[in-house]
Formats: structure tokens, sequence, C-alpha cells
């Protein structure tokens, strides 16, 4: 069995005894963007969504997600939901809300890099 189905294997699991958590959809969608496997990412963090507000760890991971495949269109569609969901004030504000500002443009950035839209 290759390691995404392992982890998909035990979601599903403990999601029947309803026992699962945000820390566990959280480590399964990180573990997918790390991996670059953007289709489940969606699909857990779609699943994540049902149960849970989505929070800046999981947007940040998305972004993460989206960056690496070079998907600059879902990088930026995820950046503004984190806006509109109140995650981050779209004033950047605070010292925490600079912080997700300034990874996100680097996430986009990357993201463009990775696609090959931007030129160092």
């Amino acid at each position: 069995i290759q390691q995404p189905q392992i982890a998909i294997q035990y979601l599903e699991k403990i999601k029947k005894s309803n026992r699962v958590s945000r820390t566990d959809y959280n480590n399964i969608i990180s573990s997918f963007c790390r991996l670059g496997d953007v289709k489940n990412m969606e699909y857990f963090a779609l699943e994540f969504g049902r149960s849970f507000a989505i929070g800046s760890y999981t947007y940040s991971s998305l972004l993460n997600g989206y960056a690496m495949v070079g998907d600059v269109k879902k990088a930026i569609e995820t950046f503004e939901k984190m806006e509109e969901a109140g995650t981050i004030l779209p004033s950047g504000s605070s010292e925490r809300d600079r912080s997700y500002y300034d990874r996100a443009y680097t996430l986009i950035a990357k993201a463009a890099i990775v696609a090959g839209d931007f030129k160092c």
C-alpha cells in the first residue's frame, strides 16, 4: 500500500469512530501538501470544512501545497478565502496578520516561479 493510502485508510477509520479532530485533519492535509498531492489535499480540506471552521494553519498548508505544484490561481484564491473567512485581517494591522501576509506573498511568488510565470 502506498503511503497516501495508509493515511486515507487511517482517517476513514477514525471518522467512523466519530473521534476525528482538527489536528487529525490538519496532519493529513499537511502530509498531502508535502507530497504535492493536491487532489487528496483538497479532498481532505473539503472534508475538514464540513466539520470544522478552516483556520490559518489549514489555509497555510493549502497555500504551500499550491505553491509546490505551481498553481498560482489556487494559491491566490486560497489567500482571498483566508481574508474572507476573517482568518487574517485585510489591513494586516497586527504583527500576526503581517506575518501571514508575508508568508502568503512568498508562497504565491513560489507558485509563480514553479509554474515558470515569474523569473528572478
